[in-house]
């Protein structure tokens, strides 16, 4: 047996080359008409079987899998020709039965367990995570066009935090199908299992004999569909089954909750507490400052090797290593929250799901994430300990936002809805510019951007780990992509607000070559890129899935505009609205000032499909987003054309970084790490 380096007791023996067990039925994959093939065609192979099966009678839990595939051309072969699998060796153990090729009614059989090498990839490495888990792989030799290649394989093992307890999905994928899906469940008929159906998937047939309940499902034939932009992630969008052994939430809670209720503190740790207990009083301000402190010490990095993956580390592990992942940093809070007098726990929330928690079954891989849940004068605080260290009183502190949560405490039998859902405003920012006499007389632009909430922390995070000299420089980008000769004129001014969680950053620029000659008149353009790029356009409104909008919040953008004198025209009005969403555009003529602002405000994490022509109408008025100021030159001077000469152009919604940053911010909000 041969050692898999870098994985104490691990050895070559995880992976082996067998039979297929005993319970395990094999029937011919069935083969699509001409007409129909072309549906089933992928990365050169026609994709013909996926087949699951699950055996929960036995003392460990046996999950097989196969495939058959049809290679159509060269590139199939090299698709189809490397075969691995991947599993978790401090509880799963894989026999693979076939990796076998039929050509011309012959077949060639690869699977033998000298063929195969191991890797210990860790393909979230990159994320600050170990996982302990490996790679079984095989080049599979001499594949050839016209070739079937099937691989069978069979996963024995459970993830022993589980407590055996099952829990899983089997997906039929229309999106990239196979011809045909077949599934099936052994189960002893005293083991309870609920089964809860999404997007109709085929029906059950079922069959009872000595005391065990075979169930099998089947789909041939499936119709293709495509993949819609800006789906919302909690609704299942391919037909599939979730099946969940747990009766409530309340079991997943009594299951984990145990696990993060030490109060074994190190010594050391005990101190620090109790220091801040000395220092702050005040229990709101005592909450923000251990959570700081939590998030100043514990470096983000996750051993998640077996069990580790589901449980925390114990409290003196993590103390003494000052590092660890989502559910050690709460494990820490938690405790020594409690040392404070808080009350907090653990709280599991999906960063996928969690909208749509309710329409689920309830189970144990729904969730992703851990957070903390603080209670204090009957109001819930949702806390990620894992977040770079946040700014603000407890009141305008950026909250977890994931939709719904499962507590981890005594009393919580059920989901509780996070919150708040009102609109928050991230960004805004205030551009003025004033123009001198002439045509060739540089304008002056100082452009104010204030950021808010998790929008300042984000923005505060890289200036302290990165320096401004790339923020600086991707504005005056921005700025040169419409006057390419714009430059700064004055060093970067930044105030910082922690208390209200306000950061303001002052820049100040000059445009030699404001005015572009449009025939005989003169045109300036200045552009929005922040609220303009706040939501994309569809592809089409003929959609089937809810689309999704990225929570709640707030971003506006006014530009002041200083005329060389009084300026015609009498300003608009225009605004768009849709289900959650509201746009306006507005301008304002006073004397020789035009005040143009634009703002969004996002009220709801989704639009239902059936309000996709709303939404698209208000991202059109959105993406009208270049302010066009009209001018003639008058005894070599500017002057306002007769009709005022102000209108909207549509331009391209870029995504520059103040778009890319704004997203992130609200993702980081949404989808914590």
């Amino acid at each position: 047996m041969t050692q898999i380096e870098g994985t104490p007791g691990v050895t070559q023996a995880a992976v082996s080359c067998g039979p297929l067990p005993g319970w395990v039925e094999h029937a011919p994959p069935a083969v699509p008409s001409e007409s129909s093939a072309a549906r089933f065609f992928d990365n050169g192979v026609c994709r013909l079987l996926s087949e699951s099966q699950v055996n929960l009678c036995m003392p460990e839990r046996q999950w097989h899998f196969r495939r058959v595939q049809k290679v159509l051309t060269r590139a199939g072969a090299e698709h189809v020709s490397h075969f691995g699998v991947e599993f978790d060796p401090a509880y799963e153990r894989v026999e693979v039965h076939h990796v076998r090729i039929v050509r011309d009614g012959q077949i060639v059989e690869h699977a033998r367990a000298e063929a195969f090498q191991m890797f210990r990839r860790e393909t979230n490495l990159e994320m600050l995570m170990l996982n302990g888990r490996l790679t079984a792989s095989l080049l599979i030799p001499d594949v050839r066009i016209g070739d079937l290649v099937e691989t069978a394989l069979t996963v024995t093992g459970s993830n022993p935090a589980l407590k055996d307890k099952l829990a899983g999905w089997v997906v039929f994928d229309d999106f990239q199908p196979f011809y045909q899906y077949r599934h099936r469940q052994l189960r002893p008929i005293d083991r309870q299992i609920a089964c809860r159906p999404f997007n109709g998937p085929p029906a059950a047939a079922i069959t009872l004999a000595n005391g065990v309940e075979e169930a099998r499902w089947a789909l041939e034939n499936p119709a293709r569909r495509e993949i819609e932009e800006y789906a919302v992630p909690w609704q299942p969008r391919a037909p599939m089954l979730q099946f969940s052994e747990f009766s409530a939430w309340s079991e997943v809670s009594r299951l984990f909750a145990p696990y993060y209720a030490s109060a074994d503190i190190p010594e050391g740790l005990a101190g620090e507490i109790d220091r801040l207990a000395e220092q702050f009083p005040d229990p709101a301000v005592r909450a923000v400052e251990w959570l700081r402190f939590v998030q100043r010490e514990l470096r983000y990095f996750a051993l998640s090797f077996g069990e580790g993956g589901l449980v925390p580390r114990d409290l003196a592990s993590i103390w003494s290593s000052r590092f660890g992942d989502c559910k050690d940093a709460a494990q820490l809070y938690v405790a020594g929250a409690r040392r404070l007098g808080l009350e907090a726990c653990a709280a599991l929330i999906s960063t996928i799901y969690g909208m749509g928690l309710p329409d689920f079954l309830p189970a144990s891989d729904l969730f992703n994430h851990c957070i903390v849940r603080l209670r204090l004068k009957g109001r819930s605080y949702w806390l990620d300990p894992t977040c770079p260290e946040q700014s603000g009183q407890l009141a305008v502190l950026p909250q977890v936002h994931s939709g719904w949560a499962l507590p981890l405490s005594g009393e919580a039998d059920a989901l509780e809805r996070m919150g708040p859902d009102e609109p928050v405003q991230q960004v805004n920012i205030e551009d003025e510019v004033e123009f001198g006499p002439k045509p060739d007389s540089p304008a002056k632009l100082t452009r104010q951007v204030e950021y808010y909430s998790g929008s300042a922390d984000a923005v505060r995070h890289r200036f302290a780990n990165a320096g401004s000299d790339d923020y600086e420089k991707e504005q005056l980008k921005d700025l040169q992509a419409m006057w390419p000769r714009a430059h700064r004129t004055g060093a970067i001014d930044v105030r910082d607000d922690p208390a209200d969680n306000c950061l303001t950053v002052i820049l100040h620029y000059e445009i030699p070559d404001c005015w572009k000659a449009e025939g005989k008149l003169l045109s300036f353009q200045i552009h929005d890129l922040l609220v303009a790029g706040a939501l994309g356009a569809l592809k089409s409104v003929d959609r089937k899935g809810d689309i999704l909008l990225g929570g709640p919040r707030k971003l506006s953008h006014r530009m002041t505009l200083g005329m060389p004198r009084k300026w015609g025209g009498e300003g608009w009005n225009h605004g768009a609205e849709a289900d959650g969403l509201s746009f306006f555009n507005r301008l304002r003529v006073e004397g020789r000032t035009l005040i143009n602002d634009r703002a969004i405000t996002v009220s709801n994490w989704s639009i239902p499909a059936a309000g996709a022509s709303d939404y698209a109408r208000v991202v059109e008025a959105m993406h009208t987003n270049v302010l066009n100021i009209m001018a003639r030159k008058r005894f070599g001077r500017i002057a306002s054309v007769a009709s005022g000469g102000i209108g909207l152009n549509f331009g391209t919604a870029w995504l520059v970084w103040i778009g890319i940053m704004v997203l992130a911010t609200i993702l980081r909000a949404v989808v914590p790490r």
